[in-house]
């Protein structure tokens, strides 16, 4: 189709505050990767205003001659998280409970494994990091450990990574996630 409608509608979460937002047409393709038609950045100013945005953009790298418009429509809507709960002297109680669907970094016969771990980091703080133990030859490990972190100021937001574990060598990054504090410094935690 040379004229798609999506009609599709998203929550993009702002971590670290509004950003330019890149737009992406590709065309996908069952056998190999999606190829790229076209790109657009829509600069924060566009959006960060009462109405948002709605309206056409040129796409950028869509090939000599061609003049690819994406419409879209952006508003940006306003959080207010719950207040924090934590206070001076407070701790935090991290619980590393399962991973799903990890890339296989270790290949041997029969197919791909790996041995991952997960490490949990206060932002800005990495000798309070905490770590599970690794689990051997999955890509779905369950640790179910929970690990307390003794010191814990307000405002501090976490970083978990899933690394693959590998003796005598640095472990392969599997992923991470970043946790803002008000995701989990509230009623109820995350």
């Amino acid at each position: 189709n040379l004229n798609p409608e999506w009609n599709e509608e998203f929550e993009v979460p702002a971590i670290g505050g509004l950003q330019d937002l890149e737009f992406s047409v590709m065309d996908y393709d069952k056998t190999s990767a999606a190829d790229l038609l076209g790109k657009i950045v829509l600069k924060r100013g566009a959006f960060q205003r009462p109405g948002g945005f709605h309206g056409e953009l040129q796409l950028e790298e869509t090939g000599y001659g061609y003049k690819s418009m994406l419409e879209v429509r952006v508003h940006v809507l306003w959080f207010t998280p719950p207040p924090p709960v934590s206070r001076e002297g407070s701790r935090l109680k991290v619980t590393m409970i399962k991973a799903v669907g990890l890339r296989a970094a270790d290949w041997a016969l029969g197919g791909g494994r790996s041995d991952p771990f997960c490490t949990c980091e206060i932002e800005g703080v990495p000798e309070l990091k905490v770590e599970t133990k690794h689990i051997n030859k999955t890509l779905e490990p369950v640790w179910n450990e929970e690990h307390l972190i003794p010191i814990y100021e307000r405002g501090q937001s976490v970083t978990f990574k899933v690394f693959d574990y590998d003796k005598g060598s640095s472990a392969d990054l599997l992923g991470a996630v970043y946790l803002p504090m008000y995701e989990f410094d509230r009623e109820g935690g995350f």
